[in-house]
């Protein structure tokens, strides 16, 4: 999981406490004694002004329940083996809308984790160990947790994700092809994405036999 931006950083009454006089770097600050005071004093204030300009905008950019989004640090393995846990979880339960009883279950699971030895370490791997766990019973006692916690990695956590899959389909999607259909741009994504994650392109990849005979020839294909 990301680490949680500093919580001070996401304060609405950080403007009130911003540094008159910002470190500037060390150029700047080496050559200031060439400046003088008012130029020096206004380039200051531009740079402050600028700075919390930038924190106003990633204010603006962020969910209004970010502090309870803060809490799926939690699902990491590191934090998730821990035998102290904290109850924050509740949190993130809660967004996802489940229920009291649920939830209640979810905290009983959540601080009994520990007493499995758990394998993975990687965060989704780990989710999906602790879904397929089974005791001499045949039954899943941590199958609230688990389903929450990969409910959780569905989420886009990463804007740039979403704005990556922007970026293809305006490339997919341009003037020319601006009536694509939505079963077609989705499966154009598919392949380009499937080729991104095994390392071909057009040009080397090879198709299955099963698959071309699917396609057919080029007059079967105008001929549809």
């Amino acid at each position: 999981m990301p680490r949680p931006v500093n919580r001070k950083l996401l304060d609405p009454i950080t403007d009130r406490n911003i540094n008159p006089k910002p470190y500037l770097g060390y150029m700047f600050e080496t050559a200031q004694h060439n400046l003088d005071s008012e130029i020096l004093n206004a380039i200051r204030q531009r740079c402050s002004t600028l700075l919390l300009q930038l924190l106003k905008e990633l204010q603006q950019r962020l969910p209004d329940n970010y502090k309870q989004l803060e809490s799926m640090a939690l699902l990491s393995p590191e934090e998730a083996i821990k035998p102290i846990k904290s109850n924050t979880i509740i949190d993130v339960a809660e967004i996802f809308g489940f229920t009291p009883e649920i939830i209640d279950k979810i905290m009983q699971q959540w601080h009994i984790l520990h007493i499995n030895k758990w394998h993975s370490e990687e965060i989704v791997q780990f989710w999906v160990e602790v879904k397929k766990f089974s005791n001499s019973s045949g039954d899943n006692i941590y199958q609230d947790i688990s389903t929450l916690a990969l409910t959780c990695l569905t989420l886009p956590h990463f804007n740039a994700e979403v704005e990556r899959l922007f970026s293809q389909i305006n490339l997919v999607k341009n003037k020319q092809r601006n009536r694509t259909s939505l079963e077609t741009l989705n499966s154009n994504l598919c392949i380009r994405d499937s080729l991104r994650k095994s390392g071909k392109c057009c040009y080397n990849c090879v198709l299955p036999k099963d698959v071309l005979h699917k396609m057919g020839s080029v007059e079967n294909i105008r001929n549809q």
